[in-house]
């Protein structure tokens, strides 16, 4: 390894050093400010800053992480808080995959799974599908693997989720790298490389472009593998993406082993193992040095193999990692026997098949086992069965026997029993029937005592009106012509209560036709409904206070109870809006088709909740619907708060 090379890869150490040292800094800092509130909290708030806690010690310390999760767990189960205690699970199962205990963090996960299927959350459902089917692979369980990741993929793509879908994508394809199905793997990384060039996802994208490269390694394509190793350093870097960026440089370490850079090997996987070794990735750490420890043996530097295959294997028994170490003892003897230490070599090379065995062991006897309970399941159950059907025949003649005997009596009692339902019924029927018949009379008798009733107050209103007019209003017209002949003989001091006289008179007449004009309009009886709307319009419209807008296509008049009818309510409703609806604009639509007649008020006030006019104790409601059922009108008033009031009122002509 050149001056160069030594020089770059020093720095890159430097500055990952500095980079973690700040991200721990920064995380010691967020720490103690969340631990500082603990103190003033409690219940559902204080569930949800354990979980905090337990997510900001993930990097930090795993022991601190996992307690925080079992306070965060306690709390939630003691205050009945689901929502929390699912999240506990969630994130303590996290913090169990990071130290490779898989079968807590099953636990865990399935916990949560089971909360947040109570409580209908499709995203943290879907969620725990892909974590629990990457705790699967790492297993090697490959079908229960494939089967939640599907699971995953189909409840994202229903809730259009597209960063989790991409990760999903790739989740898939690593799965189909497992087992060596490359091509299929390739399909599905490009799929998630799609998707996060779609939407930016530049983090997932890094992955990917790993995921690709590791299948050119795979396959001996190491220029294409390069190319995308590079594209994925590149994105890590710009991200800060320091776990995903120490898997691309040992990956792009053991690339150039393979090759003829086997120089530029160094520097990246140095500085890999920096950044394992900042994240606690004893296994990662463990797979860098073997790659240094093979580096230092083709350049001929063995001392400096044995130290990095000694570290590893110090790390391989703090986390029992079996799989590494036939890697390692491969190396481990190899050095030795370069330096002619056949002696360790030998041991070395004992080591290797112990631990080659022992894994394939392990692998046969755990299939072993399954086939055998599986086996031993299908034998009792067969057994079960053989018992099953012997007694099972025995006890078909006795039921058979039994059977018969109900069946008579069954069908006895059931005959009666349907003739007894037939007689109640038929009589209930009747006397529903007679009922209904006696309700609708007494439903008609009301109407048309209502209606009755109605008519004869239009009438007596009409009555009243015309005298109002006719005799009261014209002995008033009279009296002012009288009083107004004696101007000329008024004394000039008399003037002003002359004149005050005058105005009385004038003041009399103006609110007797105004009586009148209420009780009945007199443009409503000679000139129709129309006419009648047109002239209420002109009037309010002259007030200023709000603006009146009338519409219509009728072009002859209608039956004259029809007409009061409507007018009345057009009178009611309208008044009401002026007065309660804040309204400064109320439209009037009256519209006819052949037999078929509708009235349509509606303003753009603050509306009201229609359900109180079922409670109104008011009169005006209780008249628009009596108005309505004496023409057989229906009635629909749509409203809600600010958004203004409609009435529609359907009738037939």
């Amino acid at each position: 390894m050149n001056l160069k090379d030594i020089y770059i890869s020093l720095i890159k150490i430097v500055c990952c050093i500095l980079f973690c040292s700040l991200n721990s800094v920064k995380a010691n800092t967020v720490i103690d400010s969340l631990e500082k509130k603990i103190p003033y909290l409690k219940d559902s708030v204080l569930v949800e800053m354990y979980c905090e806690l337990c997510w900001q010690y993930r990097f930090v310390s795993s022991e601190k992480a996992i307690e925080y999760g079992n306070k965060a767990i306690s709390l939630a189960k003691q205050i009945n808080y689901k929502k929390g205690l699912a999240q506990a699970y969630n994130d303590q199962g996290i913090i169990f995959y990071d130290v490779q205990e898989y079968e807590r963090c099953l636990y865990n996960y399935k916990a949560a799974l089971q909360i947040r299927k109570q409580l209908n959350d499709s995203v943290g459902i879907a969620a725990l599908y892909n974590k629990m089917a990457l705790i699967y692979q790492r297993k090697a369980d490959w079908v229960n693997s494939f089967d939640y990741q599907k699971l995953a993929l189909d409840l994202y793509e229903k809730l259009n989720m597209k960063r989790e879908l991409a990760l999903v994508l790739s989740n898939i394809g690593i799965l189909h790298y497992d087992i060596r199905n490359y091509n299929e793997a390739l399909k599905w990384y490009n799929k998630s490389v799609a998707i996060c060039k779609e939407i930016n996802f530049t983090t997932a994208l890094t992955r990917s472009y790993l995921n690709i490269g590791n299948v050119y390694y795979t396959q001996k394509e190491y220029n294409k593998a390069e190319d995308y190793f590079l594209l994925a350093e590149k994105q890590s870097r710009e991200n800060n993406d320091i776990e995903a960026l120490s898997i691309i440089l040992n990956n792009i370490g053991a690339l150039y082993k393979e090759t003829e850079k086997k120089q530029k090997a160094f520097p990246y996987l140095l500085e890999a193992f920096e950044l394992r070794e900042k994240l606690n990735d004893r296994r990662g750490m463990i797979a860098t040095l073997v790659n240094i420890a093979s580096l230092h043996i083709y350049f001929n530097q063995y001392n400096e193999a044995i130290i990095k295959l000694k570290q590893a294997e110090n790390l391989s028994k703090q986390i029992d990692a079996k799989t590494e170490l036939p890697g390692l003892y491969s190396n481990l003897s190899l050095v030795y026997e370069k330096l002619g230490k056949y002696k360790e070599a030998l041991e070395a090379q004992r080591l290797l098949t112990i631990y080659r065995d022992s894994l394939v062991n392990e692998n046969l006897i755990e299939k072993i086992t399954e086939m055998s309970t599986k086996y031993e399941t299908e034998k009792k159950e067969k057994e079960n069965l053989k018992l099953l059907s012997e007694n099972k025949i025995k006890d078909l003649r006795i039921q058979q026997e039994q059977k018969q005997r109900k069946s008579i009596f069954l069908f006895s009692g059931a005959g009666f029993l349907f003739l007894i339902i037939f007689f109640a019924l038929l009589i209930s029927r009747n006397n529903i029937k007679k009922k209904s018949e006696l309700e609708l009379k007494i439903s008609e008798q009301q109407a048309l005592r209502l209606k009755e009733v109605i008519e004869a107050e239009e009438k007596e209103r009409k009555r009243i009106a015309q005298e109002l007019h006719d005799g009261l209003g014209q002995l008033l017209s009279s009296a002012k012509l009288n009083v107004s002949s004696l101007e000329e003989d008024i004394e000039p001091d008399d003037k002003e209560i002359f004149g005050n006289a005058l105005n009385l008179i004038d003041e009399a007449v103006h609110e007797v036709r105004n009586i009148s004009h209420n009780l009945m309009p007199a443009t409503l009886t000679r000139y129709g409904l129309v006419k009648a709307i047109e002239e209420q319009v002109r009037k309010i419209n002259s007030s200023n206070k709000v603006e009146i807008n009338f519409e219509n296509n009728v072009k002859n008049r209608i039956n004259e109870t029809i007409e009061v009818a409507l007018y009345r309510i057009v009178q009611e409703v309208v008044n009401n809006m002026i007065k309660h609806s804040q309204a400064n604009t109320i439209k009037i639509l009256l519209s006819q088709q052949d037999t078929k007649g509708k009235l349509v008020i509606s303003d753009n006030g603050k509306g009201f909740d229609t359900k109180l006019i079922e409670q109104s104790k008011g009169i005006g409601w209780k008249n628009i619907y009596s108005r309505a059922a004496i023409i057989n009108a229906t009635i629909n008033v749509i409203s809600a708060t600010d958004k203004g009031t409609q009435v529609d009122i359907d009738f037939l002509i």
